[in-house]
């Protein structure tokens, strides 16, 4: 029988943390589910890793060359059989509830094209200190109009891959993952999904995102001209639900983001690097709004920050959502 889930984790010279991202995969309480390990060309020791699996749920491939990292989403995308797809990156894992919750809620709204859950947020060693979360309500749908919306204002708040359900037809009308949107390929394909459906919400954390210096799968230490670039592909499309005022909202809140990695690199001496910044942000928004609107809202981002640092002080969990704020106690 076609399995009704596929999970992927598509892979490059993680074999320290792969380990345990298939671990979870198997562990999960919802057992209609193929399991796709793609290593894309790896040099250290992932293909021992995934040799030391025994399992018939498992499909192994390896690609000739590396495909770069959205090219193995993609070579994924081309192997998988089920009717919905969940992306694991290799560095993280999953709740073992995570199918159990998330399947049915696709199953019960076929309207929803793609769903999201909170997750744990964990430094390199695996240690949580913080929750991510799209603070959407309840749940289990979101308007797509609405998801929209708080995706433009917060950024992405929708999440990273190992958040996120994705229904395949859906994923295949919009025709995967666009390499030219790297590395926000995936911020861009969320709104390509929502402009063919709803957003399924779980607020639960269900996924641990394991933050750490040589994540593959993340911006870097400067914000990307990729994110500009996809919200405006995205208000170009035909009946796009992506607006004007939408579209100006997301760019200015990446504009405001850009400000504090110009800040950050004048208070280390890089005058160059910010420069840099302020150029790729400029070719995207008048400055002379976003001064303006950042002056506002930087009471926000400091208590945001202050938060941070309290939280961390603290043994209190950091949420990370609409804002950033203190969450609860440590878990032992």
């Amino acid at each position: 029988m076609t399995p009704l889930v596929s999970v992927c984790i598509p892979t490059y010279n993680y074999a320290r943390f792969l380990g345990r991202a298939i671990d979870s995969v198997l562990a999960q309480t919802w057992r209609e589910f193929e399991l796709i390990v793609c290593d894309n060309a790896s040099t250290d020791g992932t293909p021992a890793v995934i040799a030391s699996f025994d399992d018939d749920r498992i499909r192994s491939y390896r690609n000739e060359r590396n495909l770069g990292l959205f090219g193995n989403f993609s070579r994924c995308l081309e192997l998988a059989q089920g009717d919905l797809v969940k992306f694991v990156c290799s560095d993280d894992w999953l709740d073992p509830r995570y199918l159990e919750r998330a399947v049915p809620v696709m199953r019960g709204h076929p309207g929803v094209t793609l769903l999201t859950t909170a997750g744990y947020v964990v430094d390199e060693d695996g240690r949580t200190f913080g929750v991510a979360s799209a603070e959407l309500g309840d749940g289990p749908v979101v308007p797509a109009t609405q998801a929209i919306r708080a995706q433009a204002r917060w950024l992405n708040l929708i999440g990273m891959p190992t958040s996120t359900l994705i229904r395949r037809d859906a994923v295949e009308a919009a025709e995967g993952f666009d390499q030219r949107f790297a590395p926000a390929s995936d911020v861009h394909l969320w709104l390509k999904l929502l402009a063919r459906g709803d957003l399924g919400w779980i607020p639960d954390p269900l996924c641990s995102l394991r933050v750490h210096a040589t994540k593959g799968h993340d911006y870097g230490p400067d914000p990307t001209e990729s994110t500009f670039l996809g919200w405006e592909d995205a208000a170009s499309w035909p009946r796009t639900p992506v607006t004007p005022a939408v579209l100006r909202t997301a760019l200015y809140a990446e504009a405001e983001r850009s400000l504090l990695y110009v800040g950050a690199h004048l208070a280390a001496r890089r005058p160059r690097r910010a420069l840099e910044v302020l150029r790729l942000t400029g070719r995207h928004v008048s400055w002379w709004k976003v001064l303006p609107r950042f002056a506002v809202n930087v009471p926000r981002l400091a208590r945001g920050q202050l938060a941070r640092v309290r939280a961390l002080r603290s043994r209190r969990l950091v949420v990370y959502g609409q804002g950033t704020r203190m969450g609860p106690a440590m878990p032992s």
